[in-house]
């Protein structure tokens, strides 16, 4: 979901790669465990619904903020638990109507705490793996 050239542009340093399919997501995990970040990015293909299933449930997540539309396709952070003040924070992306992308960024010990460092880490992570995705990677 992320190409080599992408991933420079979110680690200083080369990070560890874990892909796998969970049976409802192509998922990669990608860490750079000396600076204390993290990427994950799935591709959800078994959500019948695209992001619709998550705007139905919205009410039920701590956070429900709806972002600018990335690379066209509608966007949303929608944690169970707020943990952008510990860095960690994850965005939906409708890129179809049976299709999703989800993004958890871990943003590095340094940025931790920085005001809006967490979502603009995880958006920027969405639109690599958008671009990747449309092809343009």
């Amino acid at each position: 979901l992320l190409t080599g050239p992408q991933l420079s542009k979110l680690f200083t340093t080369r990070p560890k790669i874990d892909p796998k399919d969970t049976g409802v997501a192509k998922t990669c995990d990608w860490s750079d465990i000396s600076a204390g970040s993290g990427v994950t990015a799935q591709l959800l293909y078994a959500a019948r619904d695209g992001i619709s299933q998550f705007y139905q449930r919205k009410d039920q997540y701590a956070v429900w903020k709806v972002l600018p539309p990335i690379h066209g396709f509608p966007a949303s952070i929608y944690p169970d638990v707020d943990t952008s003040d510990s860095g960690i924070c994850g965005l939906v992306v409708g890129i179809a109507d049976n299709l999703a992308i989800d993004v958890s960024t871990s943003v590095s010990d340094k940025n931790t705490g920085k005001a809006g460092a967490c979502e603009a880490a995880a958006q920027r992570a969405a639109d690599l793996t958008g671009t990747t995705l449309k092809g343009g990677a």
